[in-house]
């Protein structure tokens, strides 16, 4: 019985050792990506393209390896990016601006300026030299950008309430002496929009972000006057934006559940903002949206916002993207709340997504092309997803010569789609053997149970009374 039970728990030993994955291999993976190197860095950086997310089985990205010419896996880290490298804020600072004047007899404006210096910079005093009374409409401003010397990237309007909605185009110019003037955007759009309890508006003008000392905004005859009542200019930022990338995924309309929309993503990637293109013009309405990993589990919220879509004469006024935290779940939903009316009109809204991929960090072990794996279900679950992003970034700061990689050519398949299938359960030898031992153990103490209950028996006086 002893002997037994040292066998059984052998075995378990050594299946349990057994039972330990090997390193896995290039065809162990669906897909593969071959990687350009620029140079011969000894760590070298990538950002993963689009068709790794769709590609991979897992969120984690646990399932994707690098492999060397010679099949060898090499250390690897996947990190993620901040959306901005941290550095200096973009600044702000409130903008001198006087109106322009101009009656109908007008074709155009004459100005006396008188231009006074002072610690915070130039102010501009515009003055007409015809000061007769006529009928006059305010119909440009000019603006003092002298006080900063940074680039300037975009303007803040503010303006009285004009007591309903209207949408106009301006145009902005450029000068550096108040006698020459370069057009700098042809047309931009202003707009403010009331709708039930909701406003919204377009309150900003993008800039082609350079160095500005005058501007000058107008707008063509029988646009609607903005009468302005501040005006804030915002300076070109000292950071360096990472690459978003978007995708623009069509919805599908629930039947049995009326406002409803679904998104199938086909991929995991790292969305941390939305747009919702509606499919009519004026159209507003108010939903949230929401997301989940798989169809099995429960949807989580992610936002809630008012989305639109207005187009009045030739301007056309969107909601701005919705900024979510980051999640990788494939599938997605907006609920049009009751509150929205007649809803999204006619036809399927669409949802892009917007997020900035993961930085793929290497080393130059061995010889090139090296290859980037993905896409399996059948790793181990425990596999640790890569190396020690740590480790790459003390590398980095140590001196470590850095190069660049990038995907040379198209996707192509190395164990096949089979591969991200879930293997079948595994028969639970462990436990059966967990219980072949528990029950042995327990057979084996009855026995010696009952064999010592037989010789107590035997060894009874009253079994060997002699008359």
């Amino acid at each position: 019985m002893i002997f037994f039970i040292r066998l059984a728990m052998l075995s378990l030993f050594c299946l349990s050792n057994a039972a330990m994955a090997a390193e896995p291999g290039r065809n162990d993976f669906a897909y593969g990506l071959e990687l350009a190197v620029d140079n011969n860095g000894a760590i070298y950086k990538a950002l993963l393209p689009e068709s790794v997310y769709r590609g991979v089985s897992r969120f984690d990205l646990a399932d994707l390896r690098v492999f060397n010419a010679q099949g060898e896996m090499v250390p690897h880290a996947v990190r993620r990016l901040p959306v901005r490298t941290p550095s200096t804020a973009a600044a702000s600072w409130t903008v001198p601006f006087f109106p322009l004047y101009r009656n109908d007899a007008e074709s155009s404006e004459k100005l006396a300026l008188q231009i006074t210096t002072s610690s915070t910079g130039a102010l501009v005093d515009v003055r007409r030299q015809d000061t007769a009374p006529t009928p006059e409409v305010v119909n440009a401003y000019l603006l003092d950008c002298s006080a900063s010397s940074r680039p300037v990237a975009r303007l803040l309007l503010a303006w009285q309430p004009a007591g309903d909605s209207f949408v106009t185009t301006v145009r902005v110019e450029s000068s550096e002496d108040l006698n020459v003037w370069q057009p700098l955007v042809n047309k931009a759009t202003l707009a403010e929009l009331r709708s039930a309890d909701h406003q919204m508006g377009q309150y900003a003008i993008e800039l082609p972000g350079r160095k500005i000392k005058y501007l000058k905004i107008s707008w063509p005859a029988g646009e609607k006057q903005v009468l302005l009542t501040a005006v804030k200019a915002v300076e070109v930022a000292e950071v360096q934006a990472q690459p978003r990338q978007w995708t623009e995924i069509a919805g599908s309309l629930i039947p049995e559940e009326p406002g409803i929309f679904v998104f199938d993503t086909q991929g995991c990637r790292p969305v941390d903002q939305t747009v919702l293109k509606l499919p009519e013009a004026n159209t507003l309405i108010e939903g949230v949206l929401s997301s989940r990993s798989t169809e099995a589990n429960a949807w989580q919220s992610r936002g809630r916002g008012v989305f639109y879509r207005m187009e009045v004469q030739e301007a056309r006024l969107e909601s701005e993207p919705l900024i979510l935290p980051v999640s990788s779940d494939r599938f997605w939903r907006l609920q049009v709340l009751p509150a929205s009316g007649n809803g999204l009109g006619v036809g399927q809204p669409r949802l892009r997504l917007g997020w900035v991929p993961h930085e793929l960090v290497f080393l130059a072990r061995g010889q090139g092309p090296f290859l980037l794996a993905y896409g399996s279900a059948q790793l181990p679950k425990e596999t640790p997803a890569s190396a020690s992003v740590d480790l790459f970034s003390r590398l980095e700061k140590e001196g470590g010569i850095v190069g660049h990689a990038r995907p040379a050519g198209n996707q192509f398949d190395l164990g096949g789609a089979e591969l991200l299938t879930p293997p079948a359960p595994p028969l639970p030898w462990e436990k059966w053997l967990l219980w072949s031992v528990l029950v042995s153990g327990v057979a084996g103490v009855g026995a010696m149970a009952w064999q010592l209950f037989r010789q107590m028996n035997q060894a009874t006086p009253g079994n060997d009374m002699r008359k």
